[in-house]
């Protein structure tokens, strides 16, 4: 495989695309420092966004004689795992819950059952959110007290800023609460009408406060719990 990889790459290669400096001076703590680099932070920027089409044009144009090698590690790689597997179901109060994955398809289901013995239903599909999208991740799933409602954390773009959703488990459908900006961490009340939940600072992407919502109402009237002011740290529940 090595000598195959060597071989691809004996080619003359194209050069990389270089990020233009621009001097930035920043002072902090009476000390100056010059960045040639700081323009880059802003993912604004169509400079920015300029480079990162370079970048994988040339990464794309570099590899490609390794394409079919990459193809078969794939195929080799996929082969080996399973791909209709389910998770051993896992009791919490009254009901059975557990993870299956389906032949054809990239993302899980997530399942519940009455009893150890009982069918499986299906409370949440991954899938169903992956239309018109290349990227999906659903991050934490929490169910209420009472098992009513099933909280969960939905990143469509892979910034990793979660869109928290309520989901009516006797109907199936979401409820219109849609809680932007969070980092994905939230866990119920007991009373089983309240989620408590961290956001993040959309330019740092730092966790730095924990509000409680309560279900049914409007997210601008969620109350804030605790806010970290303290930049250097991270909040989580």
């Amino acid at each position: 495989m090595m000598d195959e990889i060597r071989r691809n790459l004996s080619v003359t290669l194209p050069n990389p695309p270089k990020a233009a400096k621009i001097n930035s001076t920043l002072e902090a703590h009476g000390e100056v420092r010059v960045d040639p680099w700081f323009w880059m932070n802003d993912r604004e920027d169509p400079r920015v966004l300029q480079y990162l089409r370079d970048e994988n044009e040339w990464c794309d144009t570099t590899l490609a004689p390794t394409k079919d090698l990459q193809d078969a590690i794939y195929r080799e790689i996929r082969a080996r795992i399973p791909q209709d597997d389910q998770t051993v179901p896992v009791r919490i109060r009254e009901w059975w819950y557990s993870t299956r994955f389906e032949d054809g398809k990239d993302y899980p289901l997530h399942l519940r059952r009455p009893a150890v013995d009982a069918p499986d239903e299906v409370i949440l599909d991954v899938n169903e959110f992956t239309t018109g999208r290349s990227y999906v991740e659903v991050a934490t799933r929490a169910i209420s007290p009472d098992g009513k409602w099933l909280a969960y954390a939905i990143d469509p773009v892979g910034r990793r800023l979660y869109l928290i959703h309520i989901r009516d488990l006797e109907t199936g459908k979401d409820l219109a609460d849609e809680i932007e900006d969070t980092s994905g961490d939230l866990l119920w009340g007991e009373d089983g009408k309240t989620i408590y939940y961290t956001v993040k600072d959309r330019q740092t992407l730092r966790p730095y406060k924990v509000l409680r919502h309560r279900v049914g109402t409007s997210p601008a009237e969620d109350e804030c719990v605790f806010e970290e002011p303290d930049d250097t740290y991270y909040l989580g529940l």
